[in-house]
């Protein structure tokens, strides 16, 4: 079957990601077969490092179909072989999984060009691949596209058939956030954790059964360790949902020590522990090192963006983001070696005027998507909020600073009086509501008077600091005295939620910037997400 003239573009798949200058490879290896116009092989934004799959473009499709015949299965690095087929445009059918079967049971030695060979009698496949192990060895189970349903629908009578040594086991793919949604509703085993040393399997037992019959239990026997963790497995779903609702974070149990919360979940397999724990590692590691960048001008170049921030410290990844035509999106991220340096770069570019363009530099924190959502609806929240405590807050006189919260004592002595005529005063202009976090300070800048002669358009009074930290008392301790200072907050805070492991993570997060401490004391949510990253990490490490 001849392809549609327009199809020029190849994509290689199962690509080494530590494969040293791959575009590099992929052109030398693909320009011994037909002239290759254009490689493309995409990249993680924060680290700049390969993804393991890309693009090549050809300038005819004549050239395109010659290489898929001459290097699909091609070795590009000892045990690895890439996959190579027409790129599919069309996102629907590229993601929805449609035509694809899952094959399992495999025997070890099949690898993917066995395997194509096997099902190609089925129908025209467009590609086929073997999971492998990160030392390239077979992990049992593969996945087979069809050009067309009729050879899915032929592949699928192929269940119970033997290749090689083994019955293979064959069904319609289903994709990971469907499986997901699907383990969801029908889940029977929960995990528990936080249970107390000297909680017996008959104690934990007598607990759960009161949700329903019990097919299994398992309690950890770790005397390393000062709690336990428990797996139970459930006749019926039902009974572990209810017993997920009615026991996590529960302190009255019987089952924990006093004032600690019993964790429920759903049981995680291992592969959805894996995942967990290298996107919490992930966020840890990138948080506060990563800055998105956006106004920039239609003539900006990576060189030059990374000459605007290289001043501040050393840079692992810039990107700016285009189409795929090649046009500037608009926005960019530069990730730092250094936390301290990010923050720096952010602090003095911000609002920096830039040359070619129409607007200052906007520079931020790069945060995950479902970050930011988190973000707004907490700061829509604290606005809804604000607003409705904002005419209780106008009934103070004006002469004295507001105090929203009961528990901020007044000042003993009125403000100063008004600057001189013609001096520049702190406050100019209407004041901004922040729904959230007030500007920091910067360290060492003293506090100022609240301004009683606030002019009459303003609309909203300053917020007070709402994360227990005393500016004025901190202004006066040393680096180290400052750090102690902090530390003593942020563990008091930390251990309600977090007592096993609440010294360790206070150290971790005293690694973070003043300004993102500042943040973390202010926002419960933060601090939560803050104490998950954290666990997560510590747990990828001791491997419990």
């Amino acid at each position: 079957m001849v392809a549609p003239a327009q199809r020029t573009s190849v994509y290689v798949g199962d690509l080494p990601i530590d494969l040293p200058r791959p575009e590099e490879a992929i052109n030398n290896l693909f320009s011994t077969v037909a002239p290759v116009v254009s490689v493309k092989v995409c990249r993680d934004m924060a680290t700049q490092r390969s993804l393991g799959y890309g693009y090549v473009n050809f300038q005819t499709t004549a050239d395109a179909e010659k290489v898929i015949d001459a290097l699909n299965y091609t070795g590009i690095a000892p045990g690895r072989q890439i996959r190579v087929m027409f790129s599919i445009r069309d996102p629907l059918q590229r993601k929805s999984g449609m035509n694809n079967v899952f094959v399992k049971k495999l025997d070890t030695a099949i690898n993917a060009k066995e395997l194509q060979a096997a099902f190609s009698k089925c129908g025209r496949v467009l590609s086929c691949k073997v999971a492998l192990d990160s030392a390239g060895n077979s992990k049992g189970y593969g996945f087979v596209q069809f050009e067309t349903a009729d050879g899915t629908k032929a592949a699928l009578e192929m269940n119970g058939s033997k290749l090689g040594d083994s019955e293979v086991v064959v069904a319609p793919f289903v994709r990971r956030v469907d499986r997901e949604a699907m383990a969801a509703k029908s889940f029977r085993n929960i995990y528990i954790k936080n249970i107390t040393a000297s909680a017996t399997e008959a104690d934990v037992k007598a607990i759960v059964e009161e949700f329903g019959k019990v097919d299994s239990l398992f309690l950890s026997e770790h005397a390393r360790f000062p709690t336990k963790f428990a797996l139970v497995a459930f006749e019926e779903h039902q009974a572990a949902v209810q017993a997920i609702a009615a026991l996590n974070e529960s302190e009255e149990s019987g089952l924990t020590e006093k004032a600690v919360k019993l964790v429920v979940c759903r049981a995680l397999s291992k592969s959805e522990r894996d995942r967990e724990k290298k996107k919490a590692a992930s966020l840890y590691q990138n948080h506060g090192r990563n800055l998105y960048i956006k106004h920039l001008p239609d003539d900006i170049t990576d060189d030059r963006l990374r000459e605007i921030f290289e001043p501040f410290g050393k840079i692992t990844s810039c990107a700016i983001m285009k189409e795929p035509n090649g046009t500037l999106k608009g926005f960019a991220f530069v990730c730092f070696e250094d936390k301290q340096h990010a923050s720096a770069a952010l602090r003095s570019l911000n609002g920096h005027p830039l040359e070619h363009s129409a607007k200052p530099l906007y520079v931020s924190h790069a945060e995950q998507k479902d970050m930011r959502i988190r973000l707004l609806q907490q700061r829509r929240a604290a606005m809804r909020h604000q607003s409705r405590m904002a005419p209780l807050m106008n009934t103070f006189p004006q002469q004295w600073p507001r105090h929203p919260f009961p528990h901020m004592v007044p000042p003993m002595m009125p403000p100063p009086p008004p600057p001189n005529m013609g001096m520049p005063q702190f406050m100019s202009g209407p004041m901004i509501r922040r729904p959230v976090m007030e500007p920091h300070l910067m360290q060492g800048e003293p506090m100022r008077p609240p301004n009683r002669y606030t002019q009459a358009r303003e609309q909203y009074p300053p917020q007070q600091r709402q994360d227990g930290v005393d500016m004025n008392y901190l202004s006066t301790l040393s680096p180290e005295q400052q750090k102690n200072y902090l530390g003593e907050l942020l563990y008091s805070r930390i251990l309600p939620l977090e007592s096993s492991n609440a010294a360790k993570i206070t150290g971790m997060l005293l690694e973070m910037s003043r300004e993102e401490i500042f943040e973390i004391l202010a926002d419960h949510f933060a601090l939560l997400s803050k104490i998950q990253e954290a666990n997560a990490v510590l747990q990828q490490h001791t491997g419990n």
